[in-house]
């Protein structure tokens, strides 16, 4: 299978973002991930930094000057047009599924811990293995580890057509067919 083969660009302001087609496919003719769980993707996908995949927000100032930051789930729901509430409720869903995948610092994972919720802000990333923003042969090694630690598809047994996979001695992760995938993880 060639991996050019499977991918689409998005349209949009960030011409640079790939849905890797042939794993949503899969996905959704598996019934794990629905066609409404992909809505709530795709409206995402402007504000996915390049090359993190890191959900984000641009603030402006009045002087000028931006700075970008994660996005919070109050602006989520913005975007959805939703309460907080229920966009808590949906994206702890899609991480649940592996779709989405959040970062916690060490005291956000104490209260996950300790409340089984998190309330405070989180890093919330897409799956590079759906929707990537960049090259999918330089995927970000920090979202390479993250998806390695929360891979949450391939532990419900769902095998995806194509993986992402950091092979030795390289700085960047890269995508490979499923049986590539096997043969690298065999070696390691």
């Amino acid at each position: 299978m060639k991996i050019t083969k499977t991918v689409t660009m998005l349209g949009g302001l960030n011409q640079g973002i790939v849905q890797v087609s042939a794993n949503i496919k899969f996905l959704i003719e598996s019934n794990y991930l629905s066609s409404k769980d992909w809505g709530y993707c795709i409206q995402l996908c402007p504000y996915l930094s390049p090359s993190s995949n890191l959900l984000v927000s641009a603030e402006e100032y009045s002087h000028g000057y931006g700075m970008i930051t994660a996005l919070s789930l109050n602006k989520i729901a913005n975007i959805y047009g939703k309460s907080r509430r229920q966009v808590t409720r949906v994206v702890s869903q899609l991480i649940k599924k592996g779709i989405l995948l959040e970062k916690l610092d060490s005291a956000a994972e104490e209260e996950k811990e300790r409340l089984g919720k998190v309330v405070r802000q989180r890093e919330i990333y897409m799956n590079p293995e759906l929707i990537y923003a960049g090259d999918l042969q330089q995927i970000n090694m920090g979202t390479c580890l993250l998806l390695k630690r929360n891979d949450v598809i391939e532990q419900h047994n769902i095998k995806m057509p194509l993986k992402v996979i950091v092979k030795q001695e390289e700085e960047y992760g890269v995508l490979v067919t499923r049986k590539q995938y096997e043969e690298l993880m065999g070696m390691q």
